[in-house]
């Protein structure tokens, strides 16, 4: 069997090796100054200002969050402090009621008292006699 003649102008592997060359060559040369261009002066300036106001705008909400998260700490602990007590006697009569923070009676009251039942921030105590 007798093999087809092959057209060897093209197929010689130094050509082919130097064609890639040249290309790589060329392609390296136009990144090279594509990048030059990108990083002129007036570019940088903006990207510089476009930085800074969204830096800013991240400041000012992790700024916002903060106050929100002490804000949410000291309304807990507001509504934690401010426990209205109530003590019924045996007839179920409401005796006293208040803040026992700012009230020593009612604060003596409530040690003798029973414990009964809470719900938020009222707590309801019974004196048994």
């Amino acid at each position: 069997m007798k093999s087809s003649k092959v057209n060897t102008k093209y197929n010689n592997r130094s050509w082919v090796r130097n064609i890639s060359a040249g290309l790589a060559l060329m392609l390296a040369a136009v990144t090279l100054l594509q990048a030059g261009t990108a990083n002129s002066k007036e570019a940088e300036l903006a990207m510089t200002t476009m930085e800074a106001e969204i830096i800013a705008e991240i400041d000012q909400m992790l700024f916002e969050e903060e106050l929100s998260l002490e804000e949410t700490v000291m309304m807990e602990v507001e509504e934690e402090l401010a426990i209205e007590v109530n003590i019924y006697d045996d007839n179920n009569e409401l005796i006293a009621s208040g803040n026992p923070e700012y009230d020593s009676e009612l604060r003596k009251l409530m040690n003798k008292a029973d414990y009964l039942s809470e719900l938020g921030n009222q707590q309801y105590f019974k004196i048994s006699k």
